[in-house]
C-alpha cells in the first residue's frame, strides 16, 4: 500500500497586500440562492416537456432534474420555516 506524502504549499507572504473580498448583503445572497432554485426548477420542467414529447435522450436525466428540484425546493421551505422561527422568537425577546 502506498501512502502519498503530504504536498507543501507555502503560505503567501505578510508583506503581500490583502486580495478584497467581494461583501454581499443578505439580499444579494438569497437573490441568488432562489435563482438558482428557480433555474433547477425551470430544468426540471423543461426535462419533463422533453420527455413527454419524445426528445429527451436518457429518462435518468429527467429523473435527476427532478430530484435535484425537489430537494433544493425542499431546502427553500426548510430555510423559510427556519427564517420564521427566528423571527418569532425575536420579536418574543424582552430587552
Amino acid at each position: 500500500m502506498f501512502i502519498k506524502p503530504l504536498q507543501y504549499t507555502p503560505l503567501q507572504s505578510i508583506s503581500s497586500p490583502p486580495v478584497p473580498e467581494t461583501k454581499s448583503t443578505f439580499r444579494e445572497t438569497l437573490a441568488q440562492a432562489l435563482g438558482t432554485v428557480n433555474q433547477a426548477m425551470e430544468k426540471s420542467d423543461e426535462a419533463d416537456n422533453a420527455f413527454m414529447s419524445g426528445r429527451a435522450e436518457s429518462i435518468h436525466e429527467v429523473q435527476i432534474a427532478a430530484v435535484k428540484a425537489d430537494v433544493l425546493m425542499k431546502l427553500t421551505a426548510n430555510l423559510a420555516s427556519k427564517v420564521a422561527h427566528c423571527t418569532t422568537q425575536l420579536f418574543q425577546m424582552q430587552v
